[in-house]
C-alpha cells in the first residue's frame, strides 16, 4: 500500500492590498482600507489590526477585529484617521501590524498631511499629470517600435 503523505500545517497571513500613501488634511477624518488574506493552510482567528508610529494627537477609530479567516479567504479592514488642526504638515510613516492567534505580518504606509484641501488637491493633480506624461511617453515608444517592426 501507499503511505499517506501529510502536508505540514502552517499559519500565514498577508496584507495583499494597502495604499501606497494616504493623503490627509488637517482637521479632517479619512477612511483607510487594507485587505488581508489567509495565505497559510490553517484557519486563523481573532485577526487584529494595530497602527503604530503615528503622533499621539491623531485619532484612529472604527478598527474591528476579524473573528475567523478561513484558508484562502480575504477580508477588508477599514479604519478612520482623524488629523487634528495642530498637526504638522508633512510625511509620517506608519506600521500597519496585522496579527492573529497563529500568524502576523506588517506593512509600512506613508501618511502625508496637508495644511488645506487646496494643497492636497494640488498634490493629487500633480501626481495625475505625471502619470499622464508617463502614459503618453509609453504610447509614443510603443507606436515608434511598431513602425520599426512593420515597414509600410
Amino acid at each position: 500500500g501507499t503511505a499517506a503523505t501529510t502536508v505540514p500545517r502552517f499559519s500565514e497571513i498577508s496584507i495583499i492590498d494597502v495604499p501606497d500613501e494616504v493623503l490627509l488634511q488637517r482637521d479632517s477624518l479619512e477612511a483607510v482600507s487594507i485587505i488581508v488574506k489567509n495565505t497559510g493552510n490553517t484557519t486563523l482567528t481573532n485577526v487584529q489590526l494595530k497602527i503604530i508610529g503615528l503622533p499621539s494627537t491623531w485619532t484612529i477609530s472604527d478598527i474591528k477585529s476579524i473573528n475567523v479567516l478561513e484558508v484562502g479567504q480575504q477580508k477588508e479592514f477599514v479604519f478612520q484617521i482623524y488629523v487634528p488642526k495642530t498637526a504638522n504638515a508633512g510625511t509620517h510613516i506608519a506600521t500597519l501590524q496585522v496579527s492573529s492567534d497563529k500568524a502576523s505580518t506588517n506593512a509600512l504606509v506613508t501618511m502625508r498631511v496637508f495644511e488645506s484641501k487646496e494643497e492636497l488637491l494640488r498634490y493629487k493633480i500633480a501626481q495625475l499629470a505625471s502619470k499622464i506624461t508617463e502614459l503618453r511617453d509609453r504610447i509614443v515608444k510603443l507606436s515608434s517600435s511598431e513602425k520599426a517592426q512593420w515597414p509600410s
